[in-house]
């Protein structure tokens, strides 16, 4: 039962975990990164025309139908969190509060289809040279600025004050079972020279209409003829960097779902062979029930009554046993209480059908001895 319970609660959650909206549309989406070396890309500027020449011949190539460049791939990269500060808010009780963050190029939500609630996009125009902007999520607005119109506020990222231009939708940057946390999208451009390379954009990310593993050659072509030292690497579709997500979650359900098979398996021949063994030696006591009266009916409904009284028991045991056990398991899952009733139910259920059905063949041949045969042999 524990096994079963166990089971059917992975299994809810991996459901729940593949049902949930990562924010993004990863289909027929192709990423690969390109790192760019320092000093040779240790200018802000330096590094923004290796992203427009790229950019620029990728974005015409057949069927590409957006491009752009961002430090990290959703779900690829668990880090990029940075403390953030709003003016006027009243200072914290606890911990500095904190963002995901992420420098990208123009175009950046239309590749991957994160939808644009308020505001306007990153543009080419949002330069060094001009007001320090960024696009926020919509949970990072509802979090500062609870009721309140959040486009054209100001708070303070990455040693830097930024003035709020557009609201995006909420992201799962970190995994499919994590809940969405503040994003804080920035302009490529709008970095120091020096200053966060490690978070300037490396990721590619490239939508296109049909297979977009074909225009992979196409896209070391031009990257090579740009700049022939670029490597490249971490060539993977989008829709891949999700499935690996799922992938822990799915072997545990494999090797808990297989040992719980075994464990049915193995229940159900060990009722049966018992319950052969225990009318075996109760038919003596069984042929004298009928010799005086006792219908095959009766003898069908005592032994199946038995069985059952014997399964309720067990029922009773192993079900506070499969409470434990689910206990245990509260790490692993995403949205299921580990005391989950229906799954509990169920698991019971099988249980106890597998008991019953276990014990449907002894009792049929119990029903069905001949009483002056059994008292001979006696």
């Amino acid at each position: 039962i524990s096994l079963l319970d166990s089971s059917g609660l992975l299994l809810r959650t991996l459901w729940r975990v593949e049902a949930r909206d990562p924010g993004f549309r990863a289909g027929g989406v192709l990423t690969l990164r390109t790192w760019l070396p320092l000093p040779k890309y240790q200018k802000t500027a330096d590094r923004a025309q290796f992203y427009d020449r790229v950019l620029t011949r990728a974005r015409v190539l057949p069927g590409v139908r957006s491009a752009a460049y961002a430090s990290f791939v959703p779900m690829a990269m668990g880090g990029g969190i940075w403390p953030v500060t709003i003016p006027a808010a009243p200072p914290p009780s606890g911990p500095r509060p904190t963002v995901s963050l992420r420098y990208v190029t123009p175009g950046w939500f239309a590749t991957l289809g994160i939808p644009l609630r308020a505001g306007r996009d990153l543009g080419d125009g949002d330069a060094a040279d001009r007001p320090y902007v960024a696009v926020v999520s919509e949970s990072f607005a509802r979090r500062h600025f609870p009721g309140q119109d959040a486009i054209g506020r100001r708070f303070n990222v990455a040693f830097a004050d930024r003035t709020i231009v557009g609201i995006v939708g909420d992201v799962r940057g970190r995994g499919a079972e994590r809940d969405a946390e503040p994003q804080v999208y920035v302009p490529h451009r709008q970095v120091p020279d020096g200053w966060l390379s490690f978070y300037a954009p490396k990721d590619l990310a490239l939508r296109a209409d049909g297979d977009p593993t074909l225009l992979l050659p196409a896209l070391r072509a031009i990257i090579h003829e740009i700049d022939p030292a670029q490597p490249i690497s971490n060539v993977r579709l989008l829709d891949d960097i999700v499935g690996a997500q799922l992938a822990p979650r799915k072997t545990q359900l494999v090797m808990i779902l297989g040992f719980a098979a075994l464990a049915f398996l193995l229940a159900a021949i060990g009722i049966y062979g018992l319950l052969s063994f225990a009318v075996s030696n109760r038919a003596q006591e069984i042929g004298v029930r009928m010799a005086v009266g006792a219908s095959p009916a009766r003898i069908l409904a005592t032994v199946l009554g038995a069985v059952l009284a014997l399964a309720a028991v067990g029922a009773l045991v192993g079900g506070a046993a499969a409470w434990a056990a689910g206990r245990s398991l509260e790490a692993l899952l995403v949205g299921v209480s580990p005391s989950d009733p229906p799954t509990l139910a169920a698991a019971l259920a099988l249980v106890l059908a597998m008991t019953l059905a276990g014990s449907l063949a002894p009792a049929w041949r119990a029903s069905r001895l001949d009483p002056a045969q059994v008292m001979r042999a006696e």
